[in-house]
């Protein structure tokens, strides 16, 4: 089963601030989609873009949330 997580579920997943979690939708390449007003990741994909950014810092910007 495929399940999808919006920013409140992406924030308890990765246990973040709530802004934390809106900024990540925010980063370029982070995949998202949006339907209506809503951004969703699919969390397998989520979890594969993680491990493809392990070690990496995460720049989060907070201008556009």
């Amino acid at each position: 089963m495929i399940t999808y997580l919006n920013k409140e579920d992406l924030q308890e997943k990765l246990k973040l601030s709530g802004r934390q979690a809106a900024a990540m939708f925010n980063i370029e390449g982070f995949p998202y989609i949006k339907i209506g007003k809503q951004k969703l990741v699919r969390e397998d994909v989520l979890d594969q873009w993680l491990s493809d950014h392990m070690g990496e810092e995460i720049k989060l910007d907070y201008t556009k949330v």
